[in-house]
């Protein structure tokens, strides 16, 4: 502002009292555009799961569990049920997975101890390779896969094409290299890694030993997502429908052999095995052996036909072997997987998963349950311990029976409903005052309004209260009463106020148990046998986190990034070619520009305002009006794909020789009669005086062609569709087109860097160009 105030217009009151209103009108636009910027420079750092909250710090920098979460769902590869499941907490989203209750170091030295020394059994269908999939961004493990690749192949075009041969794939970009997500429990995952691109992968896949990227599922969790589709939607209805006795969730261990002590169970267990569990993790015993050569007997007329299709040479059906290692194609694995599905003996069969070889594991290495229980830290040390959840913990059918106990000793005046329990208050309060039992809809509105103290017509007029209506009337204390005893709403009750309530709380849990080793024995704290003993999948997680969180927030907040930059600066010549791209549109405008001014400024014709009238009305049409007509003009010289398609649209600018002429105006005429009487020629007086003494308008043109090469998006991409040719903003577009919000963003602020930083450097020359033509 000093630039453009001189010292004498500043001594007026009124000149400072608008100098000062400027600056405050300045500040407050500034500062209502910092929060949305900061709010785009966290997101540029977050993933799907965090994106939606609007925070300046992003949670997981100063938050371990919003980071473990991240962290299972970058592991897991965004594979909500799969990660929720292994962890033996099924809940919908990663944001409510809780950390763990209890962990201790020697339970993390023997799960480490056992996974890096695991038993012969074990092969690439007992673990996942984790980070190599995530919705619109490249994981850790999946930019880890392309750089192995291209170290053997090489980075450039010719390294892929190479690839391509020996696998018998047809990429045209390394970008294009994507992985899967394994699901090996499942049976429909057959791990068929024999040939081409799989073979690669798996190779990479046991490179990769270091536990912090592989995900050991367990079958327990898989169990788990069975009874949830089979028995109920939770451990009380599973427990009524099966009659178990799980307390929690850690409770539930697929039984090893058939359960026919249960026979419900024993269904469930059946339908999993046959038809749900992967064949890698069956086996089966001699018993088998009878039905398999009968199954086979019936399926092959002869014993030739079988040997063809085998490729064997048994002279009959009772040669044949019990299966012992099941193959992942052909004729033996379709042969295995139907006998297993429909003739097996389900006595005969058992269950060899990661959760069976860790069992085996403990049972070995400690000689009772109870040092286990000591040693790993199981259950509460004293009451004090035990927090009162807001909403009722379904997780834990003893804990939450002592929740509901207490929400009903305490009564409902201190009991509140959850905002999505709206719709079903006001279906409840309409049927209290349903006029027919019959049908519902038929509600006495005019009982309601009076009873209510206010005017209700309708359904939308009843009122809903998420807090005990003390200050309303004694109809709707005895209703809100009502509906928060009724089991519908059971699980939309909380406590507002736990810290308040603590107290209480734990005055009541003394009160009803004679230690604390009552309230763990009923809670399923503590381990029972070694056959139930659950895999501390969730404790191993959370300290694998631990040891590596410093890792895992430099991932998260550069993973973008690296994406982006990998986008524009490895894939094809987009950078090169928006860096030629600029330098020629900056050269030609001011080249052709000045030029252009300098004639009509120098010479003066007759027609210089209509030609400047003609240059002007150039800006009255948008941009996109001119795109067809250049687009089939750059077509018919057969220019496209050229440099030239994307530099001639934009050489000449009105706007710009508008400028230029007012500036060189400006300039004294005596300096080029000067000039002229010391003999110098047209060219000198234009290079030497009018540009020389032009560089701060010369700076503004060279900035706005800057800006209009650098952002051109649309006529880049409709001259030049060849990806060879493309710039920086079509690959960002086609970038932005696949992937999340959080790598858009941080598209965005990597786009921004170089005008933002011209502008920083430049901003006083820009000033004095637009504004105080100087004289030299």
């Amino acid at each position: 502002m000093s630039n453009i105030i001189g010292k004498v217009g500043r001594r007026s009151w009124n000149v400072r009292l608008l100098n000062i209103g400027i600056h405050i009108i300045l500040i407050l636009g500034s500062a209502s555009m910092i929060y949305p910027f900061l709010v785009m420079l966290s997101g540029s750092v977050k993933s799907d799961l965090d994106i939606k909250y609007y925070n300046i710090i992003p949670a997981y920098f100063h938050n371990d569990l919003v980071l473990f979460q991240k962290y299972l769902q970058s592991k897991y590869n965004d594979r909500t049920i799969v990660a929720t499941d292994n962890l033996k907490e099924p809940v919908s989203s990663l944001e409510y997975v809780t950390a763990p209750l209890f962990t201790s170091e020697t339970l993390l030295k023997d799960f480490n101890e056992f996974v890096s020394t695991p038993p012969k059994e074990f092969n690439y269908f007992f673990y996942n390779l984790g980070m190599i999939y995530e919705p619109g961004i490249y994981p850790l493990m999946l930019r880890k896969f392309r750089s192995w690749l291209q170290e053997q192949y090489g980075s450039n075009l010719a390294g892929l094409q190479k690839f391509n041969k020996d696998c018998g794939t047809e990429f045209l970009e390394w970008d294009e290299i994507l992985l899967n997500t394994e699901l090996f429990y499942n049976r429909r995952s057959t791990g068929n890694y024999r040939q081409g691109f799989w073979v690669k992968f798996l190779e990479f896949k046991e490179k990769c030993s270091d536990p912090f990227t592989r995900c050991y599922l367990g079958l327990d969790g898989f169990f788990i997502e069975v009874l949830l589709r089979d028995a109920g939607k939770n451990l009380v209805s599973i427990n009524r429908s099966l009659g178990t006795n799980y307390r929690n969730w850690e409770d539930v261990v697929v039984p090893e052999r058939y359960p026919a002590e249960n026979p419900k169970l024993a269904k469930v267990w059946a339908t999993f095995v046959r038809n749900d569990l992967n064949l890698q993790f069956i086996k089966a015993d001699e018993k088998a052996l009878p039905a398999y050569r009968e199954f086979l007997k019936k399926r092959y007329s002869e014993i030739k036909e079988l040997n063809r299709e085998y490729n064997t040479k048994y002279s009959s059906f009772s040669d044949i072997p019990l299966l012992q290692k099941v193959p992942v194609y052909g004729a033996v694995f379709v042969d295995w997987a139907d006998f297993i599905t429909e003739k097996v003996p389900l006595d005969s069969l058992s269950i060899r998963g990661f959760d069976y070889y860790y069992r085996e594991y403990i049972k070995k290495k400690y000689s009772s349950i109870s040092e286990i229980n000591k040693l790993y830290g199981r259950g509460y040390k004293s009451f004090a311990e035990i927090t009162l959840p807001v909403n009722v913990p379904v997780t834990n059918v003893g804990y939450m029976n002592d929740w509901r106990e207490f929400a009903a000793k305490i009564g409902p005046q201190k009991i509140g409903l959850s905002r999505n329990s709206i719709s079903e208050y006001r279906a409840y309060i309409c049927e209290l005052y349903s006029r027919d039992a019959k049908d519902k809809k038929k509600v006495d509105f005019a009982s309601m309004s009076k009873d209510y103290n206010r005017k209700i017509s309708k359904v939308d007029d009843v009122p809903v209260f998420q807090m005990f209506p003390s200050n309303d009337t004694e109809k709707a204390k005895k209703d809100y009463s009502s509906a928060v005893n009724d089991k519908r709403f059971d699980k939309m009750c909380l406590f507002y106020d736990v810290a308040k309530l603590k107290p209480e709380w734990l005055s009541f849990l003394s009160g009803k148990y004679k230690n604390i080793d009552e309230l763990n024995k009923n809670y399923g704290l503590l381990y029972k046998s070694f056959d139930t003993i659950p895999v501390p999948m969730k404790e191993w997680e959370w300290g694998l986190l631990k040891k590596n969180k410093g890792k895992m927030v430099k991932e998260f907040m550069t993973r973008n990034y690296i994406m982006v930059l990998d986008t524009i600066l490895l894939n094809g010549y987009a950078a090169m070619n928006t860096l030629i791209f600029c330098s020629l549109a900056i050269l030609g405008a001011l080249i052709v520009n000045p030029l252009a001014a300098y004639a009509l400024s120098r010479y003066n014709p007759p027609s210089t305002y209509k030609i400047l009238l003609l240059l002007m009305l150039t800006m009255a049409f948008p941009p996109m009006v001119l795109g067809i007509p250049n687009f089939l003009m750059i077509k018919r010289l057969g220019l496209l794909n050229t440099f030239a398609a994307l530099i001639l649209p934009g050489l000449a600018s009105g706007y710009s020789i508008f400028l230029l002429k007012g500036f060189f105006d400006s300039l004294p005429k005596e300096l080029f009669e000067c000039a002229t009487l010391d003999g110098a020629g047209e060219w000198t007086m234009f290079w030497q005086i009018a540009m020389t003494l032009s560089k701060p308008i010369l700076a503004v043109i060279a900035l706005n062609a800057f800006l209009a090469s650098y952002s051109n998006f649309m006529m880049a991409f409709l001259v030049c569709q060849n990806p060879k040719m493309w710039t920086i903003m079509v690959y960002l577009y086609q970038l932005q087109q696949r992937s999340s919000q959080s790598v858009r963003f941080a598209s965005l602020v990597i786009a921004a860097i170089p005008t933002f930083t011209i502008f920083i450097f430049c901003q006083n020359m820009i000033i004095k160009g637009i504004v105080v033509p100087t004289e030299k």
